[in-house]
């Protein structure tokens, strides 16, 4: 349940990866590795209890540039797993093993990357962007509502997954950077783990603020809507800085003006 991890430290980071049948925290058993993402590698687990074989886990072992301390890390996502949100993961355990920080969550549902939806069919239907885009906002309110807020930073198609079937949508990696940042395991100004396409000015001013985030949401908004990056010149950072954003309804002119103003709010 959240805000109950299992807690295991033993080694400090190294670059190797899991493989199948290697245990983490002492219960959850990796299957498979999923994908790799730009925050490290996302593997898919079990628990060892058969009492849960139903129960379907991810597990991610993220980059590190630094080797930090593994006590602080554990103490920040021990923190971060009572923060709760339907389209949050739950956190149930967290370690530093031989290959690094290691952090298991639930899976909530089987699903898609949205990184994959775009790729494979372009823009969203409108009607659906509304409410993925809102469930979205609202997982991430849960951070940046905290009395010291928690800034995703590093939100993009390939943290956000629907589910086939009910689609659910589940944000991921929620808090990781974060709990790294603070325990020294990445460093504080590495853009790593941003994807290029999905940057915004704070980030490029290393200025960690939730409206990081919000930025981030409105060019994942426009993609959705549109079919096309936001801003499609990763490298073009001066384009973001100067505060120059695209009309969605320049490219679907049925969005119509509205779209374009709320995209604007959010990008200001």
């Amino acid at each position: 349940m959240p805000g109950t991890i299992a807690v295991m430290s033993r080694s400090a980071p190294s670059l190797q990866s899991l493989s199948p049948g290697d245990l983490v925290c002492g219960e959850y058993v990796i299957e498979a590795l999923e994908r790799q993402t730009r925050l490290g590698l996302l593997y898919s687990a079990r628990a060892r209890s058969p009492s849960d074989a139903a129960g379907r886990y991810e597990v991610r072992v993220p980059y590190t540039s630094s080797a930090g301390s593994a006590a602080l890390f554990v103490e920040h996502m021990q923190g971060l797993a009572r923060v709760t949100h339907r389209a949050v993961a739950p956190v149930v355990g967290c370690a530093v093993e031989a290959v690094g920080p290691v952090l298991v969550s639930r899976a909530l549902a089987p699903g898609t990357t949205l990184r994959a939806l775009l790729s494979e069919g372009g823009s969203i239907p409108s009607g659906d962007v509304g409410g993925l885009i809102g469930e979205v906002a609202a997982a991430l309110d849960a951070f940046h509502s905290l009395p010291r807020p928690v800034v995703h930073r590093a939100l993009s198609p390939a943290e956000i997954t629907v589910g086939a079937a009910t689609g659910a949508v589940q944000v991921g990696a929620c808090g990781l950077v974060h709990a790294l940042a603070a325990s020294r395991w990445l460093d504080d100004h590495s853009e790593d783990f941003t994807d290029p396409w999905y940057l915004s000015p704070d980030a490029l001013l290393d200025q960690i603020h939730p409206r990081m985030d919000t930025f981030v949401l409105a060019s994942i908004a426009y993609e959705c809507l549109t079919g096309s990056p936001a801003f499609p010149d990763a490298g073009d950072h001066a384009a973001i800085l100067k505060g120059s954003h695209p009309r969605a309804s320049a490219a679907r002119p049925a969005l119509g003006p509205a779209v374009d103003a709320a995209l604007a709010r959010a990008w200001a």
